[in-house]
């Protein structure tokens, strides 16, 4: 029973954080390199703005399901919960990318490998980095019963 509870509450946060993502990707501004950004070449520049994106918007997408996390009573499970929600997202993101889809122009496999590792670890530690910020400050508001 406790298992089966654990896997559906998993399995309904990692939806929620897959479409949390969808939202905040398909918004963030992936052409507009900042000009006044200076990189020994473009490809490390290109790279280096991508990487800055995807972890931006990994613990955007993460925020509100940690929030959900650490308000929700999970008897001291609450980083297994965020772990679990974060690597059955990412494994959800990339599942597609490693079977079916093939870019037409692919780039160089080095630049695959630096924007696709950083990216997958962001989407898997961000809900536990936010959960565990989020145990950790202080607060004045916890209710401490009658």
């Amino acid at each position: 029973m406790r298992l089966a509870r654990f896997g559906l509450i998993t399995a309904a946060l990692s939806l929620a954080y897959y479409e949390f993502g969808n939202l905040v990707y398909s918004k963030l501004p992936y052409v507009q390199i900042p000009s006044q950004w200076t990189w020994p070449s473009r490809r490390i520049g290109v790279l280096a703005w991508f990487l800055l994106l995807n972890i931006t918007g990994a613990l955007l997408a993460a925020l509100p399901v940690a929030l959900l996390v650490a308000a929700v009573r999970f008897i001291h499970a609450k980083l297994w919960v965020s772990v679990a929600v974060g690597v059955v997202t990412a494994v959800a993101v990339y599942l597609p990318i490693a079977f079916w889809e093939r870019p037409a122009y692919p780039p160089p496999s080095w630049m695959l490998w630096a924007n696709n590792v950083p990216h997958f670890l962001s989407i898997v530690l961000a809900v536990p980095l936010l959960v565990r910020l989020m145990i950790a400050l202080p607060s004045n508001n916890r209710w401490r019963g009658p």
